[in-house]
């Protein structure tokens, strides 16, 4: 088998051309405040087992898992 042969199996093969890469890394603002208390708090109550943790930060459908 080719090397040219493999690439196309693997699916790397006979697309065109790459993409540049982006000129600037995308630009993020700093976290709310309170971002990190809030983490602390939801790791602190997903540890009691009892979803609470994913209820404080509003993830009701991973809350609900564990309530069911």
């Amino acid at each position: 088998m080719e090397s040219g042969d493999r690439d196309v199996i693997a699916g790397f093969g006979g697309g065109g051309a790459v993409p540049p890469p982006p000129s600037h890394a995308p630009s993020v603002g700093p976290p709310p405040p309170g971002a990190a208390l809030r983490a602390t708090a939801a790791a602190l109550l997903n540890l009691t087992g009892l979803g609470l943790g994913y209820a404080l930060v509003g993830r009701w459908g991973r809350a609900a898992v564990c309530w069911g």
